[in-house]
């Protein structure tokens, strides 16, 4: 699946649907992350800033819904996340090169991915 985006309104999403993740809940669970409010001032004080991410059992990111008027830019970061199958380790270790918005809403993200560290 390609990323899309909506001109129209500030949103963009990339793998697999929140409706489709909800036909299937046995393959995906949903989570939503309300980073506008948690990073208000890097987002600008858009508070309604959102994304709801897909994941499946074993915690790899398949899917994002993102709100905002920043979803535009976040959706390619997205898109190499999902199909990348890129690890909460890979994330944190990665070093941006000049930091935006977006690789704050990555490290949020980082926590909630599939991680290959033992669990204690």
């Amino acid at each position: 699946m390609a990323p899309n985006v909506v001109f129209t309104l500030p949103s963009a999403a990339a793998g697999i649907t929140v409706n489709q993740a909800l036909k299937e809940p046995d393959k995906y669970h949903i989570d939503k992350v309300e980073f506008g409010k948690l990073l208000a001032f890097e987002f600008r004080n858009e508070t309604d800033a959102e994304i709801t991410i897909i994941l499946d059992m074993d915690n790899y990111l398949v899917g994002a819904e993102i709100y905002g008027d920043l979803a535009r830019e976040m959706i390619y970061i997205i898109t190499m996340i999902i199909y990348g199958r890129m690890t909460m380790e890979i994330i944190m270790g990665t070093i941006w090169a000049f930091p935006t918005q977006t690789d704050g809403l990555v490290e949020m993200l980082a926590s909630k991915l599939h991680s290959d560290m033992p669990k204690m």
